[in-house]
Formats: C-alpha cells, sequence, structure tokens
C-alpha cells in the first residue's frame, strides 16, 4: 500500500499488505500464505491466512486472523466450516473502535474455487467479533461500504424468487452492530456521499 498527501502528491509511506483507515486508525489486511489446492495437473495457489493488522509507525499489532476468526463461536452457523478460511476484504468504518471482516471459505465444486462469504464486524481492540451481518449472498453483496459519518454500512444485493427465478436488485442499509436493516429499496447501492 502507498500512501500519499492529497495535497502536494508526494509519497507518505510504503508498506505491505491493503489499507484502511478505520476513523483514523490504519488497519491493514496482510496478504496471507499460499494454500495449493488440487492434484499436480490442476493445482492452483490461493492466498489464505490473512491477518488483519493495526499499523502505527514502524509498530505492527494483530487483530486477529483467517483462523481464528473462522473458529470463533460467534461463526458457528457460517457454512462451509470445515472449508480453509480467508479473508478477501476489510472495510473502515467511522468508528475508530471496529473493521468489517469478509471471511469467505475455499473448496472445490465442480472443478471451480467456492467461496462462501460471511461480513463479521471485528472490534480492534481484542479481535473479538461483535456482529456477523445477515447479508444474504445469492448475488452479492456489492459495493459494501460504512458511511463515513454513521455507525452504518450500505450494500447491493440481488436475491432470487424461487416461484419465478427472477432476480431482484436491492439496496440495503444496516446497523452492523444490531443486525437491524434500516432501508432496503429496489435499485443498485451507489455508495456514500
Amino acid at each position: 500500500t502507498h500512501s500519499f498527501d492529497p495535497a502536494t502528491g508526494r509519497s507518505i509511506d510504503t508498506f505491505p499488505g491493503r489499507a484502511v483507515w478505520s476513523g483514523g486508525t490504519r488497519v491493514v489486511l496482510t496478504d496471507g500464505e499460499f494454500e495449493i489446492t488440487g492434484g499436480t495437473a490442476t493445482a492452483t495457489a490461493v492466498r489464505v491466512a490473512q491477518r488483519v493488522e493495526v499499523v502505527a509507525g514502524t509498530t505492527r499489532r494483530t487483530v486477529t486472523d483467517a483462523r481464528t476468526l473462522a473458529a470463533s463461536p460467534a461463526l458457528r452457523t457460517v457454512p462451509d466450516a470445515a472449508r480453509i478460511p480467508l479473508i478477501t476484504q476489510i472495510a473502515p468504518t467511522a468508528d475508530p473502535g471496529h473493521v468489517l471482516v469478509t471471511l469467505a471459505r475455499l473448496g472445490a465444486q465442480q472443478g471451480q474455487t467456492t467461496r462462501t462469504p460471511a461480513h463479521v464486524v471485528v472490534r480492534i481492540a481484542d479481535g473479538q467479533p461483535v456482529h456477523v451481518l445477515p447479508i444474504p449472498v445469492d448475488v452479492g453483496p456489492a459495493d459494501l461500504a460504512w458511511s463515513p459519518t454513521a455507525f452504518v454500512a450500505g450494500y447491493g444485493t440481488a436475491e432470487v424468487i424461487p416461484a419465478t427465478g427472477a432476480l431482484v436488485r436491492s439496496a440495503v442499509i444496516v446497523d452492523p452492530l444490531g443486525g437491524v436493516v434500516r432501508m432496503k429499496v429496489d435499485g443498485r447501492f451507489a455508495g456514500w456521499s
């Protein structure tokens, strides 16, 4: 990650991993380790075992990692518990005490890599999951983002209507700690302004 001074465009810092700023706290998702899947003829390497770290100057502190988070009792009901966990994304919050983590599971289905995501609000102080967001994953969620001014998250999703097979797109605003849907409207979530 490269950080820049927006006024001058001058490079301020460079460090490994993907960084977000959560209410002024720099939170980094490390690249993880390679995991070889499949046989020798179809072997692929994917990154797993990512860590979520807080970075302050040259000091890095691990908040949690994919395996620890996946083993949490709060995630017992997430599908595919036997599959290898990985963290695919972190998202900043307006609250410096929390970060949103997208935890996925790796596995093979018809020769493809599949992921079953869970979106988890993690407390930065101790790495504990405080809430698993009840987000449907038929298609999405897409464009998951925290409000820059309030403790709510927004995302777009699409749900399949069983009777017709039609896809209905929705924009959803949710309270990430209580899991309460504050608003759900037809259309696409286009972010915050």
